[in-house]
C-alpha cells in the first residue's frame, strides 16, 4: 500500500481548507509514528490482500494477527463487494493513487476502493480508528479523492453521480453521502484551488476551529490559544445563565484537551532542554507493585500467614492490605524480594515544589515512551 504523502494531501485537508497557514506551521514539526498509525497501515494492508484476492478468484487464506482486525477487514470486502454489486459492468480498483494536481499544486492521495461505471462513482474510506466518529457527509479528504478519480476516469465513464462511503466498523460508522461530479467541480474551482495557492504560499492568518485537533502545531498555536482564552473568558456580570451554561458545555472539552497539549508540549521540550522560569522538571508519583505474587504468597505463608486470608475473594490483596495484615515493618522485611516501585515519570511542576530536579530525565524519559509505559 503507498506510505507517501503529499504537503496538501488529502488527509489533511480539512486543515489547510480552513487554515492555510497550518501547512507551513506543521512542516516545522516532526512526523511521529505511533501504535495507533501503525495499527491502522497493516489493516488497511489486509484489507488491500482481501479484496485483491477476491478480485483475482485467489483462495490463499490472508492471514490476520487478531481476530478484530480480521473480522473487520472482511467486512470491509463484503461492503465494497455489495457496492460493487450495485453497479453496471463496474470496475474495482484497489489502493489507486489518486492525483488531484490539476486543482491543488502536487497534489495527490491513496483511495482505499473505487467502484466505477457509467451508472456513477464510489469512493470508499476505510477508518480502522475508533476515537473520532467520521462522517462522509462533505468529507474533504473523500472530495479530493474523487476529484483525482474523476480526472483518471472521466474521460472513460460518463457518470454524474458521486458517493462517498465512511466503513468504520470498530464504532459501527457505516454510512455514504451522495452528490454529483458537477458539484465536486464546482467546490474544487470555488473553495480549494484559492485555499491551495494560500496554503502554497503561506499566506493568511492561523484560524482555530474544529480542523485543530489532528493539527501538529495545536499545542502552540496563538490562534488557537485565543480561541481558548475567549471561551475561558466568557462570563456574565454575576452569575452564569442556563443558557449561558448551555452554551459554554460544549467547548469544556476542547479547553481541557488544548491545556493537556500545552503541558505535554512544554514537559518535552523542557526535557530537550528548554527552560520555562519558574518551572522544573521532577519525578511523577509511581506505585509499588507485586513482581512475584506466587513466591510472595509462599514467604508470607510460610512466616505463618493463613493463605486464605490474603485473598479478597480470589485475588491477592493490594499492597496496601497486605501491610495491614502483617504490619508494615514485617511486610516490608518479607516482601522486599518481590516488591518494585518503578520510577515516575517526569512532571513539569513550579519551582517551589520540593522534589529534586529529575536527573537523566531526557534519557529515562526516551526510554519509558519506548517501552510504551
Amino acid at each position: 500500500m503507498p506510505s507517501q504523502h503529499a504537503y496538501l494531501s488529502a488527509s489533511s485537508s480539512s486543515k489547510w481548507l480552513n487554515c492555510p497557514v497550518s501547512a507551513r506551521l506543521e512542516s516545522t514539526f516532526p512526523n511521529t509514528d505511533t501504535v495507533y498509525t501503525q495499527e491502522g497501515t497493516l489493516a488497511h494492508s489486509i484489507c488491500e490482500e482481501k479484496l485483491k484476492k477476491w478480485k483475482a478468484k485467489g483462495r490463499k487464506k490472508i492471514d490476520c494477527p487478531d481476530k478484530e482486525m480480521d473480522e473487520a477487514t472482511t467486512d470491509y470486502k463484503d461492503y465494497v463487494i455489495s457496492v460493487y454489486n450495485g453497479h453496471k459492468s463496474p470496475e474495482l480498483l484497489i489502493e489507486t493513487r489518486l492525483d488531484y494536481s490539476r486543482w491543488v499544486p502536487k497534489g495527490f492521495g491513496t483511495g482505499d476502493a473505487l467502484i466505477v461505471s457509467d451508472t456513477g462513482l464510489d469512493v470508499i474510506d476505510f477508518k480502522y480508528g475508533k476515537g473520532v466518529p467520521v462522517v462522509p457527509e462533505h468529507n474533504s479528504q473523500l472530495l479530493l479523492y474523487a476529484a483525482g478519480a474523476i480526472d483518471l476516469l472521466g474521460s472513460f465513464y460518463d457518470f454524474e453521480r458521486v458517493t462517498l462511503h465512511i466503513f468504520q466498523p470498530r464504532i459501527q460508522n457505516i454510512a455514504s453521502w451522495e452528490t454529483t461530479k458537477t458539484a465536486i467541480l464546482e467546490w474544487l474551482e470555488n473553495t480549494v484551488v484559492p485555499a491551495a495557492q494560500k496554503a502554497m504560499t503561506g499566506e493568511g492568518e492561523a484560524c482555530a476551529g474544529a480542523h485543530c485537533r489532528f493539527c501538529k502545531a495545536r499545542s502552540t498555536c496563538k490562534a488557537r490559544a485565543a480561541q481558548m482564552e475567549e471561551i475561558a473568558a466568557y462570563r456574565s456580570r454575576h452569575l452564569l445563565s442556563q443558557e449561558e451554561i448551555a452554551q459554554l458545555l460544549p467547548v469544556l472539552d476542547p479547553i481541557q484537551a488544548w491545556a493537556k497539549e500545552l503541558q505535554d508540549e512544554a514537559l518535552t521540550q523542557a526535557l530537550d532542554g528548554k527552560e520555562f522560569d519558574g518551572w522544573k522538571v521532577v519525578e511523577g508519583t509511581s506505585r509499588r507493585v507485586i513482581t512475584d505474587k506466587g513466591a510472595l504468597v509462599d514467604t508470607l505463608v510460610s512466616a505463618g500467614y493463613e493463605e486464605d486470608k490474603l485473598y479478597k475473594p480470589k485475588e491477592l490483596l493490594g499492597i496496601g492490605g497486605l501491610e495491614k495484615m502483617c504490619g508494615k515493618k514485617h511486610f516490608a522485611e518479607l516482601a522486599e524480594p518481590y516488591i518494585d516501585k518503578p520510577r515516575g515519570k517526569p512532571t513539569l511542576v513550579p519551582i517551589t515544589d520540593k522534589r529534586p530536579v529529575y536527573s537523566d530525565a531526557v534519557e529515562d524519559f526516551s526510554d519509558m515512551i519506548k517501552g510504551g509505559k
